[in-house]
């Protein structure tokens, strides 16, 4: 208390202090700061799954126990269907339809199959599994489908590697702190979703990939004739970009369902008037 010390240096040790002090109290509050992200990439996006992604049924899907006392409406799909980003399960379209058909009197059983990442081949499976583990028939079938399902064709997918998505000397602090994890991911990482748009680009654009995705495809159809369900199609497009969305591959499959005579429902139609942020 007595040593005097250089005024700068007292100073400068104060601020230091301080600023530690404001990043501890940051770091503690982002600890509880949930935010989803496409990708799933990041601390935020994880506390957003631990708080929001239920209920759980018995077949691990998020949604409520299914019965089979009303006829069944099916909805199957990846990460949209799902409800990614939606902290309610009342918000989801599935969800909304079920509403709305009790609203007119039509007692209709929705259940929702929907799993993020999944491509087409795992969601024909998952609807055969589910037929055969609970017996129940649905009236329909409500197939979401969005660009990533052509992923795994012929065993091709994109590399979501953490280790290679961030290349910076200050790595190590972006994956241990909440707060600064925060705010490296609140923009979006155009370099990561430029690359995962360009893989997906070249999977449709590959004959021999698209049309071996066409034949997964063909299996919805044939099962749904075969035991007499309605099959609906509802095609979401990258709702920051439609143009994009449609001439990669959004066209060719609403086109494909219609030929084979199958009800589409084309998103991109229905968002073209309403802002990114809506």
């Amino acid at each position: 208390v007595e040593r005097k010390i250089n005024k700068n240096i007292s100073n400068t040790a104060t601020v230091i202090f301080t600023l530690f002090e404001m990043f501890i109290i940051l770091e503690i509050i982002f600890m509880f700061v949930p935010k989803s992200h496409n990708f799933d990439l990041t601390l935020a996006s994880k506390l957003w799954f631990a708080k929001y992604w239920a209920p759980i049924n018995s077949l691990g899907f998020r949604d409520h126990e299914y019965d089979n006392k009303f006829p069944v409406i099916l909805f199957a799909g990846d990460s949209f269907t799902a409800g990614h980003g939606l902290k309610s399960v009342e918000d989801r379209f599935s969800n909304i339809v079920e509403k709305e058909l009790n609203k007119k009197r039509k007692e209709i059983t929705v259940i929702n199959m929907g799993k993020i990442g999944l491509n087409s081949k795992d969601e024909y499976n998952m609807i055969k599994n589910f037929f055969y583990l609970t017996r129940i028939k649905p009236k329909a079938i409500i197939l979401q489908y969005f660009a990533n399902d052509i992923e795994y064709t012929d065993g091709i997918a994109f590399d979501y590697d953490i280790e290679k998505v961030i290349q910076t000397p200050l790595k190590p602090i972006i994956e241990g702190s909440y707060l600064v994890n925060y705010l490296y991911w609140l923009f979006p990482r155009n370099d990561i979703n430029s690359k995962y748009i360009d893989f997906l680009d070249h999977l449709y654009k590959n004959h021999k990939i698209f049309s071996q995705h066409k034949n997964d495809l063909k299996l919805f159809l044939s099962y749904s004739n075969e035991n007499s369900i309605q099959l609906v199609v509802v095609v979401f497009p990258f709702l920051t970009d439609l143009d994009m969305s449609n001439a990669m591959y959004v066209n060719d499959i609403v086109n494909y369902f219609k030929k084979n005579k199958v009800p589409v429902i084309n998103v991109s139609e229905l968002v073209k008037n309403i802002s990114v942020t809506e």
